[in-house]
């Protein structure tokens, strides 16, 4: 075995270990806020500080721990990046073993495996948050229902939880029982807008915590609020039909290169076995794939509907 092969073996082997440390780390640490939540649930009492523990739970959070929990991954920053640290020796251990002649091929494939996750999660973390407020729009209409037909506006949220589905029905419910419970407006909706990284979720918790901190009537500021995520999401959907020819093109260009691969295989395997017995021939074909990748990311990019 070549000496870079072992220590490729010898980073695998740090990193696993790192990741088992982490995972550790953040399942203890979890189950210490878990247990820290319901302690405080148990104290809750009307003549609580409640301003301190506001204080301390409104700590910001950082760029990889808000995605992380957009995400719904119950992982720490720590364990994220030790996993995909962990990928990345991997997968440059695997190439260095297929293609020992070609070292930038296990470089460039670790950097971009160490990536993929990060961006898998900014993916994920966006669908959710589109899926939510597709069901938040409908949600607010009952809870303006709801107030217009009396209730106040902790029975509003549990009616809109009982004719809603999916997330929306959990989080709503959720919001319900945090009320009553005794908890600001501010700290129930909190965990709703760090799980749905949305603006429309943003605008949604921030106009119910201030209209309902100065009283008043809700029913005008849900409605105004309702018509601008409705609003949002004509426009989304307006723009990705727009769009899909593109992402249509972009998929077909990607993927001819390797649909005519086995033409080339069968009419003139001559051509193949040149570029691949030739001394650059791997090089230049590894180098290929990851501008392809790297490109395809880049298209993905300018392709990504954001509002």
């Amino acid at each position: 075995m070549s000496p870079a092969a072992d220590a490729f073996d010898a980073v695998l082997l740090i990193t696993a270990a790192l990741l088992a440390f982490a995972v550790g780390v953040e399942l203890l640490r979890g189950g210490w806020r878990e247990r820290q939540d319901r302690r405080s649930l148990d104290r809750l009492r009307p003549a609580a500080p409640a301003e301190r523990d506001e204080e301390r739970l409104a700590r910001p959070l950082g760029p990889v721990e808000r995605r992380l929990r957009a995400a719904a991954m119950p992982v720490g920053p720590l364990a994220f990046w030790s996993a995909s640290a962990f990928l990345a020796a991997a997968a440059a251990a695997g190439l260095l073993a297929l293609l020992p002649i070609v070292p930038f091929a296990a470089v460039s494939g670790g950097l971009l495996t160490f990536t993929l996750p990060w961006s898998l999660a900014g993916i994920w973390a966006r669908r959710r948050a589109a899926r939510f407020e597709s069901g938040l729009s409908d949600a607010l209409g009952f809870m303006v229902g709801s107030l217009e037909a009396g209730e106040n506006p902790l029975q509003a949220f549990a009616s809109a939880a009982e004719a809603s589905t999916g997330a929306v029905r959990k989080e709503l419910a959720e919001v319900a029982n945090r009320l009553r419970f005794g908890m600001s407006i501010q700290r129930a909706l909190r965990p709703v807008v760090e799980g749905y990284d949305s603006e429309g979720v943003r605008l949604f918790a921030q106009s119910v915590a201030a209209k309902w901190q100065a009283g008043g009537d809700l029913v005008p500021i849900l409605q105004s609020v309702a018509r601008v995520v409705r609003e949002r999401l004509a426009v989304r959907l307006h723009l990705r039909s727009h769009l899909a020819g593109a992402r249509v093109v972009a998929v077909m260009i990607a993927a001819l290169p390797y649909a005519v691969i086995p033409v080339y295989l069968w009419r003139m395997p001559s051509l193949i076995e040149r570029l691949v017995n030739h001394p650059l021939g791997p090089s230049l074909l590894t180098f290929a794939v990851m501008l392809q990748v790297v490109g395809w990311l880049w298209l993905g990019r300018i392709l990504r509907v954001e509002l």
